[in-house]
């Protein structure tokens, strides 16, 4: 859902602006927030690659050991500066054409479903979408336990709105990610602003109208 509903490379500058901000004032917090933060994000990589275990607790576990923190350090640190701080800038982050989208896609039938690497609801809210969107699936949910392009989120997606694999696409911006995981699951994968940068298999559009235009041509 990050980098496909709204521009992580905005909201990241914002962040980095509070925290250097944050930083001026507090340098030693500073530090240490910019040091678990890294370390997580690091640490979600690392797993998505071999996965094993509880998947959140895993991660601050990595996360506290890279950080030289507590799990309980960490777990404010990540709760406070990724799911709470960033929701003002995610709001103005949103991509053009996203809202117009899932309105179109309520009167035209089309159901709606988030699968996310991350906690979702918020974000969801903070955008103005949670509304449309019928499915919220994330990968610390004990169902499934895993990161993309592990296929256990899109098809636990697909079982809560019982339909087939052959009845849904799937739109990501990462083709190691969004793309993979659709395509271990059996469904059809679009990659959403990246142009030229796919391969010749794989639908890709410049945004969200776009993406309007194709679906609406297929129904």
């Amino acid at each position: 859902m990050d980098g496909t509903l709204y521009g992580q490379a905005a909201v990241r500058r914002y962040m980095a602006l509070r925290l250097a901000q944050f930083t001026a004032f507090h340098p030693r917090q500073g530090m240490d927030v910019m040091r678990a933060i890294r370390a997580y994000r690091n640490a979600q990589e690392e797993i998505r690659k071999s996965p094993d275990g509880n998947l959140a607790s895993r991660q601050l576990e990595l996360a506290a050991a890279s950080a030289g923190r507590s799990k309980d350090q960490v777990a404010a640190i990540v709760r406070r500066w990724m799911e709470e701080a960033p929701l003002d800038a995610v709001r103005r982050a949103r991509f053009p054409g996203v809202a117009e989208f899932c309105e179109w896609a309520r009167s035209a039938g089309i159901r709606l479903a988030a699968v996310s690497d991350y906690p979702a609801r918020q974000k969801l809210s903070a955008l103005g979408l949670a509304p449309y969107i019928e499915v919220v699936v994330t990968a610390q949910d004990s169902a499934i336990n895993s990161f993309k392009p592990d296929p256990a989120g899109l098809r636990q997606a697909l079982a809560l709105m019982g339909i087939g694999p052959h009845e849904a696409i799937f739109v990501g911006d990462r083709l190691d990610v969004d793309i993979a995981a659709a395509a271990a699951a059996g469904v059809e994968g679009v990659l959403l602003g990246r142009g030229s940068k796919a391969p010749a298999n794989v639908t890709s559009l410049p945004g969200w109208p776009a993406l309007r235009a194709w679906v609406a041509a297929r129904i």
